[in-house]
C-alpha cells in the first residue's frame, strides 16, 4: 500500500492544529486618562461683577457694577483631551465711585478639548466648568461681606505650540450663591498659557 510522504502528513497535522487551536490576540495596551499633569496660568484683563445686594444708603437699588483685573491658576490631571483639577480665580474690583471689592473663587474644575478640523494645526476649542466656593469683600463698611457657593463656565481657544505648551484665549462667566439665593454674577476675559508634564 502506498504511504503518503512524511512531509505531506506533517503539513496536514500543522493545518489541523492551526484550525482547531484558539487564536491568541495581543492584550490591548491600557491607557490611563490620568497620565498628564497640566498647569494653567491666566491673566484676567477684565472682570465684571454685579453683586445682588442693595446699598443701605439707597434702599431698593442694587450696588453698582464692579470692574477690574484679575488672575487665575489651575492645576489638573488628565490627558490631551480632558482633565480635572482645582481652579483659583481672583480679582480686585472698583465701581464708578472708586469703592473697591475683592473677589476670590476656588473651584473643582473639569475641561474638554476638541480639535478644530477646519482650523490650523494645533488649534482646539476648550470647554470648561467648575463648582466651588467664593469670598466677596467690600471696602464699603455698610456692605456685607459674602462667603457662598460658586459655579463657572468657560470657553477658550487653545493653540498648542508644542506637545508641552499651549496658549489660551477665551471668555467665562460665573455665578455666586445657591439656587434661590443669588449673591452675584459676572463675566471675564482670560489670556494665558498651559504647561503639560
Amino acid at each position: 500500500m502506498h504511504r503518503p510522504p512524511v512531509l505531506l502528513l506533517l503539513t496536514l497535522a500543522a493545518a489541523c492544529a492551526t484550525s482547531t487551536a484558539p487564536t491568541r490576540q495581543s492584550a490591548p495596551q491600557s491607557q490611563t486618562p490620568w497620565d498628564r499633569f497640566t498647569l494653567d496660568a491666566v491673566a484676567l484683563p477684565v472682570v465684571w461683577l454685579q453683586a445682588d445686594q442693595e446699598h443701605p444708603a439707597t434702599p431698593g437699588r442694587r450696588i453698582d457694577d464692579q470692574i477690574g483685573p484679575g488672575a487665575g491658576l489651575r492645576a489638573a490631571f488628565g490627558n490631551g483631551e480632558q482633565s480635572v483639577g482645582l481652579l483659583y480665580l481672583g480679582s480686585l474690583l472698583e465701581d464708578d465711585s472708586d469703592q473697591g471689592a475683592e473677589l476670590h473663587m476656588l473651584y473643582l474644575d473639569f475641561d474638554v478639548s476638541l480639535p478644530l478640523p477646519d482650523g490650523p494645526p494645533g488649534l482646539a476649542l476648550r470647554a470648561a466648568a467648575g463648582i466651588g466656593a467664593a469670598s466677596l469683600g467690600f471696602d464699603d463698611v455698610l456692605l456685607d461681606d459674602v462667603t457662598t457657593g460658586a459655579a463657572n463656565l468657560r470657553i477658550d481657544f487653545e493653540y498648542a505650540m508644542s506637545s508641552r505648551a499651549a496658549l489660551l484665549l477665551g471668555i467665562g462667566g460665573f455665578y455666586l450663591g445657591y439656587p434661590g439665593d443669588t449673591e452675584g454674577y459676572g463675566s471675564f476675559v482670560e489670556l494665558g498659557g498651559r504647561l503639560s508634564f
